[in-house]
């Protein structure tokens, strides 16, 4: 296996680069070659072990955002915090939402809960508490 400078070995011996290659050279091996047969088996195996560690991949980004969620759900909220962070937070999802645009075109948003407190939003960021 020869690497170019720059390029990293993979667990299954091929760097990104050279997989793609491969994949890309199989089309041009006359069929009738064992050469061929040879290409398109590893070209199979590159496509099987990248679906692999796509999976895991992504699997890995769900499970730290999990955790993230988590680790804001026990917190409070501060001024400055966006909307979709204060979802997440000890605060959680509200009971209603009252939605306006003024004039100037900013989106102001009333969060309101059941024990009575208030959340203010302009475009999406927390401006305002009210207990």
């Amino acid at each position: 296996m020869v690497l170019r400078f720059g390029e990293r070995p993979k667990k299954n011996g091929y760097a990104p680069e050279q997989a793609n290659r491969i994949r890309t050279h199989v089309g041009f091996i006359p069929k009738e070659t064992p050469e061929f047969s040879k290409a398109a088996a590893l070209a199979g195996q590159i496509g099987s072990l990248k679906k692999v560690a796509d999976a895991k991949q992504a699997e890995a980004a769900k499970e730290a955002e999990r955790k993230l969620h988590a680790a804001w759900r026990k917190e409070g909220v501060r001024i400055g915090m966006p909307a979709e962070r204060v979802r997440y937070s000890s605060w959680g999802r509200p009971d209603h939402i009252n939605r306006s645009v003024y004039r100037d075109g900013v989106r102001h948003e009333q969060w309101c809960y059941s024990s009575g407190s208030f959340l203010y939003f302009e475009d999406g960021i927390l401006t305002g508490i009210q207990n």
